[in-house]
Order: C-alpha cells, then sequence, then structure tokens
C-alpha cells in the first residue's frame, strides 16, 4: 500500500517537473489558450491538475514529448484550421469590393454632413436665443 501512494507520488513528482521545463521551453507563439506565463503558474501551484491540464490543452498540437525539440509527429503535424461552414471560398473581387467600399465610405461622409448641418442650425438657434435674453425686451434686434 505505501509502496503504491510512494511510486504514485513519484510519478506525479516527474510529471510536474517534467511539464514545468516544457513549458518553460515551449515557444511562447505555439502555446495555446493561455499565455506563457499563465501556463507556468498554473503548473507550478496547481501541480497535478496544472500539469495535466497543459499536456492536454496548452502543448503544441503534435510537438514531440521531448523538451526543447521542435518536431513534430507525423500523425499530428500543425496545420492550417478549415475555414467554418458557410464562408465563401473564394474571395470578393477587387473592382466589387472597392466599388461597394467606396459606396460606404460615401454614404457615411454624407450621414456626417447632415448631422453637421443639423448641429450648426440649433447652434445658429440658440445663439440667437442668447442674443434676444441679452439685449432684453427694450432693445430692438438690429
Amino acid at each position: 500500500m505505501i509502496l503504491g501512494q510512494g511510486l504514485f507520488g513519484l510519478i506525479a513528482l516527474a510529471l510536474w517537473v517534467y511539464c514545468i521545463f516544457d513549458v518553460i521551453s515551449t515557444d511562447q507563439s505555439k502555446i495555446q489558450n493561455l499565455p506563457k506565463m499563465v501556463w507556468l503558474l498554473i503548473v507550478v501551484f496547481v501541480p497535478a491538475i496544472g500539469a495535466i491540464a497543459w499536456l492536454l490543452l496548452g502543448r503544441p498540437r503534435g510537438a514531440s514529448f521531448r523538451p526543447r525539440s521542435t518536431e513534430y509527429r507525423p500523425d499530428a503535424s500543425p496545420t492550417q484550421p478549415e475555414p467554418p461552414q458557410g464562408f465563401p471560398e473564394r474571395p470578393i473581387p477587387d473592382a466589387d469590393y472597392q466599388r461597394r467600399r467606396e459606396e460606404a465610405i460615401r454614404r457615411h461622409q454624407e450621414e456626417r454632413e447632415e448631422e453637421l448641418k443639423a448641429r450648426e442650425a440649433e447652434l445658429r438657434r440658440l445663439e440667437d436665443e442668447l442674443r434676444r435674453r441679452e439685449q432684453g425686451p427694450d432693445e430692438p434686434d438690429k
């Protein structure tokens, strides 16, 4: 019984040490799901669960199990993800894109000009009202 617990403890310790070195030696750009420092903190402060989480969720896909190795297993080499279903496979033609872009910019500018004219009219109205208040009821408008 004690021998089994001691063996489990040694295996857990070896896994923990391996994962610490693996996190440190893995390139930041290849780590998945969380930043490198967060993975290191998780593995160090939550040893058993953190080490397993690193192996399942943080390691680069297809990475070799040798520390500091840049090789990838042939059966799990990293590939580009497939585009989500429902997206067009062909890119939008440049002329069509440019035409729609220019039309959207033109509409946006027209809306901004209308908004600016409305604000200017409101400002003129408020200035006139302020002038009338300052002049008082005795003085005639110029």
